[in-house]
């Protein structure tokens, strides 16, 4: 015999259990993100910016992060003014209501050389009726350069102090 609250009981436990419901708006935010790779490819930096919104937040990697347009130009011209072109995988497109994110992997090539490798992040946001990039962090595969010593080698590091 089940009782009424044992019934509600079991209807949480299940709803705990299972996973997330999707919105159907995941195809929206993987339609963004291959304009942005298409339109990196193409060496497009306005068609790249477009797909975020004003005030979007770039976080890259060994740079401090920054909002808005400026950022945007600057670090995606350099790299495009450098000669790269990339390739993603997603790994992971999920959204509820007006937000979502993009989980992935990324490739960089100069050339047809790889030149990088790594993992992103990517917040979306509907504005208007369209799926736009909020808030967007990618790092890179390879450890940072070792930091440059203080001193030669061979250097006295106490040059200061004199010998007794």
């Amino acid at each position: 015999k089940s009782s009424a609250a044992s019934d509600v009981y079991k209807r949480q436990v299940v709803a705990c259990a299972a996973p997330p419901p999707e919105s159907g708006h995941s195809e929206g935010i993987a339609a963004g993100a291959a304009t942005w790779i298409d339109s990196f490819n193409a060496g497009d930096v306005d068609a790249i910016v477009a797909v975020y919104t004003e005030d979007a937040m770039l976080m890259p990697p060994g740079a401090p992060a920054g909002r808005g347009e400026e950022i945007l130009r600057a670090v995606f011209g350099g790299m495009i003014e450098a000669g790269m072109k990339g390739s993603t995988e997603t790994v992971e497109i999920r959204s509820a209501a007006d937000i979502g994110y993009h989980i992935g992997t990324y490739e960089l090539t100069i050339d047809g050389a790889v030149v990088g490798t790594g993992q992103f992040i990517e917040t979306w946001r509907q504005v208007d009726g369209q799926w736009k990039m909020a808030y967007d962090i990618f790092n890179s595969d390879t450890p940072p350069a070792p930091a440059e010593p203080a001193y030669e080698e061979g250097e006295d590091s106490d040059s200061g102090s004199e010998e007794s």
